[in-house]
């Protein structure tokens, strides 16, 4: 790194980073990461990670491909302002103003592919956000529209006190894209959709007991026995207990065939490290003959988990 690089990283680090609010709408820390989801109306793209992957002097932070800017960034903090490293200057650029009025309007430019020269508008101060990936509405979200050169149409972010940027829509004309915030680290704790994969499902569990439960499973001894009721003689699935946990949607008796369990979305009960899945059980389409049913799905977890909670839908089909 050049010495003026440093010089201006240093000079900036003096700056009373944390005295005001503004950083809380995009916190930085080590560790910190943020995992989207991406849908268009014509693709569904891979989740996207963005990562607080280095701190220079303390007060400075390395985003990795941050959304937007599509490109590595340094940024810090001054007061409620955001700033970003334009290498291209070797100065700092104004990127995200949290603490301007509703309708302020600027212009940035980072340096980077994509976003130098484009106009940033807070759009609001007070916009609300139903997340379904978080299982709860965010209120007071900071909204800023970003329109590029050359674009007619404006791009919106959304912001979210303590967690960062949950949302974002790029208008096009085929679509408009969009990315959710599905999960995410901030200051050591995790939230949001807890990644899960299908194991097995079927129309018949040997395991007893209520119907509409969810078995929340975390050893080997435990899982050995319950496979040994579920499916006796089968050969038990490996899962590394060590990392993960198994959750088995038992769906319990059903006097005909035809119905079908899935194990929908699983969610951090925040902040406990407990559990919330959805299950959905699709009835019946039309006459069916076969015999007494017992429906289940069983998937994997890719975390450790204490206990879940469990929300049972039936849908037609």
């Amino acid at each position: 790194m050049r010495l003026a690089t440093v010089a201006a990283l240093l000079a900036l680090s003096a700056a009373p980073a944390f005295a005001d609010h503004g950083q809380r709408y995009l916190p930085l820390s080590s560790g910190n990461e943020w995992t989207y989801y991406q849908t268009h109306p014509l693709a569904r793209y891979a989740p996207w990670t963005v990562r607080v992957d280095d701190v220079l002097f303390g007060d400075v932070y390395h985003l990795s491909d941050f959304p937007g800017v599509r490109a590595p960034i340094w940024v810090a903090w001054s007061g409620n302002t955001l700033y970003a490293w334009n290498a291209t200057t070797g100065s700092w650029a104004t990127f995200l103003r949290f603490g301007a009025a509703t309708g302020t309007t600027y212009w940035v430019s980072l340096g980077v592919e994509g976003f130098d020269d484009v106009r940033v508008r807070l759009r609001s101060r007070t916009a609300r956000i139903e997340s379904e990936h978080l299982g709860r509405t965010l209120y007071n979200c900071v909204r800023f529209a970003i329109r590029r050169p050359g674009e007619t149409q404006e791009e919106d972010y959304w912001f979210a006190r303590d967690i960062g940027l949950v949302k974002w829509v790029a208008p096009g004309d085929m679509g408009d894209h969009v990315g959710r915030l599905g999960a995410g680290i901030v200051g050591g704790q995790p939230f949001g959709t807890i990644l899960s994969w299908a194991l097995e499902s079927g129309s018949y569990s040997g395991a007893e007991g209520p119907a509409n439960r969810v078995v929340l499973i975390t050893t080997q001894a435990a899982w050995e026995a319950f496979y040994a009721e579920h499916a006796p003689g089968a050969t038990v699935p490996e899962v590394d207990f060590a990392a993960r946990s198994v959750v088995a949607a038992l769906a319990g008796e059903r006097a005909t065939g035809g119905y079908t369990v899935e194990v929908n979305r699983v969610m951090r009960d925040f902040p406990l490290d407990r559990a919330r899945v959805r299950v959905i059980e699709t009835t019946p389409d039309g006459i069916v003959t076969q015999a007494t049913t017992r429906p289940f799905a069983i998937a994997v977890l890719d975390v450790k988990v204490d206990a879940v909670a469990v929300t049972w839908d039936v849908s037609a089909p």
